[in-house]
């Protein structure tokens, strides 16, 4: 493959992966990503919104510290559905944001799995 071309493919997984960047900080429903061990990966503007934590914060904290509940525990409803091995829908959930603010959600997860 010449450098001509190997640039030009370069160019446009870019392009796609910016389209697809600001498709996902779009959207106006929180969401959030984990890795396998449930730690944060990603999380849209929204998310940081609802949450009340920065991407730059949040990433790498386990989804339970995030989605911290009313009597402090932690519990994170993609474990669960994982667990399960089906989607979890309108589940009602009521979060205290790390600046005390309480939230009361409707939670609904789903596991997308990469080939990873």
């Amino acid at each position: 493959m010449e450098t001509a071309d190997l640039q030009d493919r370069i160019t446009v997984c870019m392009s796609q992966r910016r389209t697809l960047e600001t498709i996902f900080d779009s959207v106006t429903d929180g969401i959030l990503a984990v890795d396998r061990q449930l730690h944060l990966v990603n999380l849209n503007n929204a998310a940081e919104v609802i949450t009340g934590w920065s991407r730059e914060d949040a990433i790498g904290l386990p989804c339970s510290s995030v989605m911290r509940n009313l009597a402090g525990e932690e519990r994170c409803l993609l474990a669960e559905a994982l667990q399960h091995d089906q989607m979890l829908a309108d589940q009602p959930l009521e979060i205290r944001r790390p600046d005390g603010e309480v939230r009361s959600l409707q939670i609904t997860t789903h596991a997308l799995q990469g080939p990873d």
